[in-house]
């Protein structure tokens, strides 16, 4: 039977020593034991499945502090009427443990995925879904030989892909020794089937004399470091607070000795690191849901040394902090108390999501895209938008959330209603749909019969949604659904948003002013989406497109930029070619085009348009599949021109439009081979 855990003595916890947190020191040192290596070949036999136990608990999961924010009239995003994304190949993942519940993530490597819960680990076969290994990730398993606690929770995994090499790690508990540790073990390369560095890492936290022991850990990563946090709870007395340990990483992919960083955060809230797909990325940076109105963002500077942290809060529209969610059969599930869940950062932007409350009782998922750049080294960051998904009389619950080098956002989460058995479900969004709207909703993987007993049964406690590094666009989803019996399994989702989309932004060699004065900014500028702009004042123009002198012969007022790329054309044949653009204007009316040069006839052709506004819009447009070798030259040299025009109405010479300015913030092309 599903038992719910019973160590629960800490579900409503004062801060009562909040003045003793204040004073906690920073930049600890703390000890990580020598690695160990394990082989998976080890392991006879390979797949052990559903083992003979059937009311194993997960740690209990604490909640936090969520308070009240300022009011502000900012307004969430909503669900279009069109659903988005083209769904895959699905297959089961993990089954019934006995713990309750399952915690899913995940990692998604070249050739396999590695799927965890609480508390098994399993590797699967991308292309068929065939699992070949599944083993426990306590001191009976996989780690077996370095772990002593009683309690193992909380697992976590990602695919790093800069290094070629899998993590994954786990919580270690003993509440009657005061250990509180986080097992890790790190792939030699990107097959997991083979050696593992394993590590153990000290968690426990010791202030003013009391013992303190990580909940709901985070587990991240960025070009140096991983980073781990989480909700440090009193194994007896004390107030609560949070802790965040960073690690080099390149001790770690050897098997060498490594040591880390605890560094103490104050406010008590759910910290969630970015993984991040950038692979120079040296800043790791970090999330969380400070009160009702307002988003925490953290900047971890130097995170393989001595960690410095900036933080920045950012309003968000205001949102209700969650309840129990109704399901079927008269049940609820655990809505937690607003957490985000998840974070991930791509190309100067943060995405995040959390559950929360709808006026008449449901729950909603809400979700961000924030603006980074290249904060904290320059400029600040900011809300780019934010949506609620929200439909009909159910509930949506329990997200995680993503985004693909085409800039295309995905959230996989849970639906259900006091009629409807939890459903896994997928919304997601174009980079060129409008701000804050997102797709209807998909439905992955329906529940057989009810899930667990009468009450409130735990659910989640978390999902995964991780991108594929062959294209960097096909999202993998990982959570859970009900089974007959009242039990839970895992199911492993693949789909794509950007059906026949190309892949990793390449970025322009060099660019120039084509048309118009030069305000600021140059080729770098528009390598990252990070509000620093290759900006250009426009120009007048003839119907020619040639500048004009004088004014009374102008049809229009243009501005445009002239960029070159060089692609590899030793990855394959060219297959598809796109452009991505993000960029504004300094009044409404200007429209964007899109030129390509043809290197067979020496000319620049128009190959589409795309929208422009005030604020920062972004666009794809495609090159012709068909004219490819038109475009591409034989060395891989493709050559832009990016316009926008404001022209006047009817195109009558003698009426001046007004004068505009045009910055592009990010240009990029993606390529994909066969």
């Amino acid at each position: 039977m599903i038992k719910q855990p019973v160590r629960n003595f800490f579900l409503v916890l004062g801060l009562t020593a909040l003045s003793a947190v204040n004073a906690f020191s920073q930049g600890k040192s703390i000890q990580i034991e020598a690695a160990s290596q394990i082989s998976t070949a080890d392991f006879n036999p390979q797949i052990v499945v559903n083992p003979a136990y059937t009311e194993r608990e997960a740690n209990p999961n604490e909640s936090t502090n969520m308070q009240i924010g300022p009011s502000n009239k900012l307004k969430a995003g909503s669900v279009m009427t069109v659903a988005r994304g083209s769904v895959g190949p699905k297959f089961k993942g993990i089954g019934f443990t006995g713990y309750v519940p399952p915690d899913c993530d995940m990692a998604v490597g070249p050739n396999q995925v590695v799927a965890v819960v609480n508390t098994e680990v399993a590797f699967f076969d991308k292309a068929t879904g065939t699992k070949t290994f599944q083993q426990t990730m306590d001191n009976t398993g996989f780690f077996s030989g370095i772990a002593s606690g009683n309690v193992y929770s909380d697992p976590k995994a990602f695919y790093d892909k800069s290094s070629g090499r899998f993590f994954i790690g786990i919580l270690e508990i003993d509440f009657s020794s005061n250990i509180s540790k986080f097992l890790l073990a790190v792939s030699d390369d990107n097959n997991p089937a083979g050696t593992w560095n394993r590590y153990r890492i000290e968690c426990k936290a010791t202030q003013s004399g009391n013992d303190f022991w990580m909940d709901y850990p985070g587990f991240g990563f960025s070009k140096d470091a991983i980073m781990i946090s989480g909700n440090m709870f009193p194994f007896a007395g004390g107030g609560v607070f949070n802790e965040i340990v960073t690690v080099p990483k390149a001790p770690l992919l050897t098997g060498a000795a490594a040591t880390g960083t605890s560094v103490i955060e104050n406010s008590f809230i759910t910290i969630q690191p970015a993984r991040t797909a950038d692979a120079s990325q040296t800043v790791q940076y970090a999330a969380a849901a400070l009160n009702s109105t307002t988003i925490r963002l953290f900047a971890i500077s130097n995170p393989a040394g001595s960690p410095t942290i900036v933080r920045k809060d950012i309003a968000v529209p205001s949102f209700q902090f969650p309840e129990k969610v109704p399901t079927g059969g008269g049940r609820f599930l655990d809505g937690l108390d607003g957490r985000l869940y998840n974070c991930h950062f791509r190309g100067g932007k943060i995405v995040a999501s959390h559950t929360t409350k709808v006026a008449n009782g449901q729950m909603k998922v809400r979700w961000y895209e924030f603006n980074v750049g290249t904060w904290p080294a320059s400029g600040s960051p900011t809300l780019k938008q934010s949506g609620d998904i929200q439909v009909a009389s159910n509930s949506t619950h329990m997200p995680a959330i993503n985004t693909n080098s085409a800039g295309d956002i995905s959230v996989v989460y849970s639906r259900s209603g006091p009629s409807l058995n939890p459903e896994v479900c997928q919304s997601s969004r174009l980079a060129t749909d409008p701000n804050g709207q997102i797709g209807a909703p998909v439905v992955l993987h329906t529940s057989a019969g009810t899930y667990g007993g009468a009450g409130t049964n735990r659910w989640g406690d978390y999902f995964a949604l991780e991108i594929d590094p062959n294209d960097n666009l096909t999202f993998w989803g990982h959570g859970m659904y009900g089974v007959a019996g009242g039990a839970w399994e895992s199911g492993i989702f693949k789909y794509s948003i950007s059906a026949g989309s190309a892949g990793t932004l390449v970025d322009p060699v060099s660019s120039s002013v084509y048309q118009g004065s030069a305000i600021s900014g140059d080729n770098s500028s528009i390598t990252t989406s990070d509000n620093s702009r290759f900006t250009v004042q426009s120009i007048l123009i003839d119907k020619f497109g040639e500048a004009v002198v004088p004014p009374a012969q102008a049809t229009a007022q243009a501005a445009a930029i002239q960029a070159d790329f060089d692609l590899d054309l030793s990855q394959g044949t060219l297959s598809d070619l796109k452009v991505s653009i993000e960029a504004n204007t300094s009044i409404t009316g200007p429209a964007g085009q899109v030129f390509a040069w043809n290197w067979s006839t020496g000319a620049f052709v128009s190959i589409g348009s795309f929208a422009l506004g005030v604020g920062d819009k972004t666009g794809t447009v495609s090159i012709p599949r068909a004219s490819l070798s038109s475009y591409v030259d034989g060395t891989g040299n493709v050559r832009l021109l990016i316009r926008a025009i404001n022209s006047v109405k009817g195109g009558r010479p003698g009426v001046i439009p007004p004068q505009f300015n045009f910055g592009i913030d990010r240009l990029g092309l993606a390529a994909a081979f066969t």
